[in-house]
């Protein structure tokens, strides 16, 4: 008996001291506000003297739940011998809320403004629904509709205001461990004259150098059908080299 009695109460100390050991604490969740900031420079000397910048910044708040916000900005502007060649920027600013699992809803206010198309602002506040095609943690695949208006004030012009409709893709893709392929393409359309539309395509790759920053190389194509004069180009593309400094 005293030899059972010891051995119940080594087995009740033994579960004690194991109720009572530390364990490690979990996980801390991942953060719900995640963003970057980028810049790239470009300097060239000889025959002719050139300087290019580009800044861009992107921010994503995201709680696994059912809203998503997700904002981008981009300025670029380029000098040849002195003289202004390149001077654009444009702001997105997007919030969608999942109504099923691969669909969402999504308001958006898109900002666009180019000197050398006589674009003072083109600004678009758009409604509309979604699908995720792909919503893996490797591979992202949107498409999105909308419709709501723009308003454009083009240099030497008066104010425009028009009913609008847009389509959009979005792509991401992890090629390995410390690369991702990213692209994705939308075109905006005036409802009363779908020949007047602004389109834009990028696809770019991205690369880690450490755990705070990366490498982009991207090139983007921004097309308009109709600028506000015959002399101006209609289409401006851009290869881009940022360093990107991830906030969070």
């Amino acid at each position: 008996m005293k030899t059972f009695a010891l051995l119940l109460t080594l087995v009740a100390s033994t579960a004690a001291a194991q109720d009572t050991c530390p364990c490690p604490p979990p996980p801390p969740p991942p953060p719900s506000w995640t963003g970057s900031l980028g810049a790239g420079l470009a300097l060239t000397g000889g025959n002719s003297d050139t300087e290019s910048y580009n800044l861009s910044f992107n921010a994503l708040y995201d709680r696994k739940q059912k809203n998503l916000f997700r904002a981008d900005g981009l300025y670029l502007h380029a000098d040849a011998d002195g003289e202004a060649i390149t001077n654009s920027s444009s702001l997105s600013l997007r919030d969608e809320y999942k109504v099923a699992a691969r669909v969402f809803l999504f308001g958006e206010v898109r900002y666009y403004r180019d000197t050398f198309k006589d674009i003072d602002y083109l600004i678009s506040p758009l409604v509309g629904v979604g699908v995720n095609v792909i919503n893996e943690k490797e591979t992202k695949l949107s498409f999105d509709v909308g419709v709501g208006g723009q308003i454009e004030k083009d240099q030497l012009q008066p104010r425009t205001s028009d009913g609008a409709v847009s389509a959009g893709q979005r792509l991401r893709l992890r090629i390995s461990d410390n690369a991702r392929l990213y692209e994705g393409a939308n075109a905006l359309w005036k409802m009363n004259d779908f020949g007047d539309a602004l389109y834009r395509f990028e696809i770019g790759l991205s690369a880690s150098i450490s755990k705070r920053m990366e490498m982009k190389l991207g090139f983007r194509d921004d097309y308009k059908t109709r600028p506000p004069r015959t002399t101006i180009k209609k289409n401006d593309t851009s290869i881009l080299a940022t360093i990107v400094f991830k906030i969070a």
